[in-house]
């Protein structure tokens, strides 16, 4: 038995959206990589998570009387606890995008795919044993399990800096969260004659049906299972090659502000970058209505705003303009940010790509001090919508348009 939890022990898979259907299906015929009428998993795992983190607030309204002054005469709960849900990984090649249901392929924006019926759950998996790694376990049994129910993605962010690696934030607002023990079941799930049968964990998903405010409790219709292998096999884990991607390995396509300033490309003499973030909010409204206590649906609102911003060591290159040119002529700019993967003969191949369409400059600084390099900060805002503003492309992705280009 485990006496504390750590991170070994702990792994983050999510469900298919939308989020109130089954989690497990049974195979089709030998044709889809299973034996005939084997259940597979649609969990998926994340790969790479470097930390996860919710927390949960209760709603109370104080119900006060005439009569009493010095006490409630209540404090009930009205609606749904606030759950909020957010976990960073590292930036790999797109498979965690699209599991997360973003639109990862290029050909798209990388919104189009949360949009409408896109809720979805969350497990949060622990094995029972402290010594117990969790990619390492041969069969799922009694495992604790935090699950998070309809969730709907707040934002998305990449960030990148000199001497570390790049990493993605995902940020979700829950209706539901279910603290549980599972236990495994050997051969349930396969057919008898199967040798060397599954051991697989199995319980009931988190998510509410938004239309009548019912938490789902039937196995049977709404049921999931946690089971060994790749997702092409029924089981819950990616594969690929592409574990990181290093600073070094990372180009940069970034346009002049047409105001003037430090030029961030062109020539030998371009800037420095040391860090570069984005960040892309999805804006969301609460629609509650009599007949539930629960958020019948998180609506997006667009176009939302996003942020590209820069810090650099500033080069010797400045390039000419003037702030006053703003009102006469103020300039849109497209850039792109390539996140590569080398081998041995440090030959680059192309493992994410993203594409800022549109952005215009928010803001710019200069600062220098004795003994320090002159730094140059700017942040540039675009619009983000289910067409246009962000469009990320990844070798994980099936169908990626790396593949049809001949770019990987």
């Amino acid at each position: 038995m485990r006496n504390r939890i750590g991170y070994q022990n702990v792994a983050l898979l999510t469900g298919p959206s939308p989020a109130y259907q089954a989690h497990s299906g049974a195979a089709l015929g030998p044709h889809d990589g299973l034996l005939e009428g084997e259940i597979q998993s649609k969990l998926k795992l994340l790969n790479t998570v470097q930390a996860a983190s919710f927390d949960i607030a209760i709603n109370r309204a104080e119900v006060k009387h005439i009569s009493r002054d010095k006490s409630l005469a209540a404090r009930p709960t009205v609606t749904q606890p606030a759950v909020s849900l957010g976990f960073s990984y590292l930036l790999t090649d797109g498979r965690n995008e699209q599991a997360l249901g973003f639109h990862a392929s290029g050909d798209a924006s990388f919104l189009s795919g949360v949009t409408g019926n896109d809720d979805r759950n969350f497990f949060l998996f622990v094995t029972e044993k402290g010594e117990q790694d969790f990619n390492t376990l041969s069969g799922y049994d009694n495992l604790s399990v935090l699950s998070f129910g309809n969730c709907y993605a707040n934002s998305y962010s990449i960030d990148a800096s000199v001497g570390t690696m790049p990493t993605a934030s995902v940020d979700y607002s829950a209706s539901n969260v279910t603290f549980s023990q599972v236990s495994g079941t050997s051969g349930y799930y396969r057919p008898p004659s199967a040798a060397e049968p599954d051991i697989v964990a199995s319980g009931v998903i988190p998510a509410v049906d938004r239309q009548n405010g019912v938490l789902a409790s039937d196995m049977t219709n709404y049921g999931y299972i946690v089971k060994r292998g790749d997702i092409t096999d029924g089981g819950v884990f990616n594969t690929g090659d592409t574990h990181y991607l290093k600073p070094g390995n990372i180009d940069l396509f970034l346009s002049n502000p047409n105001i003037g300033g430090v030029a961030p490309s062109g020539g030998d003499t371009r800037m420095h970058v040391q860090n570069i973030s984005i960040n892309i909010p999805i804006n969301r409204s609460d629609l509650l209505g009599f007949g539930s206590k629960y958020v019948y649906d998180r609506k997006t609102e667009y176009p939302s705003l996003g942020q590209i911003e820069l810090s650099a060591v500033a080069g010797a290159n400045i390039a000419e303009g003037d702030t006053d040119t703003i009102f006469s002529k103020d300039d849109v700019y497209q850039m792109e940010i390539i996140f590569n993967t080398t081998d041995s003969s440090a030959t680059k191949t192309r493992s994410v790509s993203t594409k800022i369409q549109n952005a215009k400059i928010q803001s710019q600084s200069i600062t220098q001090s004795i003994g320090q390099n002159l730094m140059f900060n700017a942040s540039f805002s675009f619009e983000c919508n289910p067409v246009t503003g962000f469009v990320l492309s990844g070798i994980g992705y099936q169908g990626s348009l790396f593949s049809s280009l001949g770019l990987n």
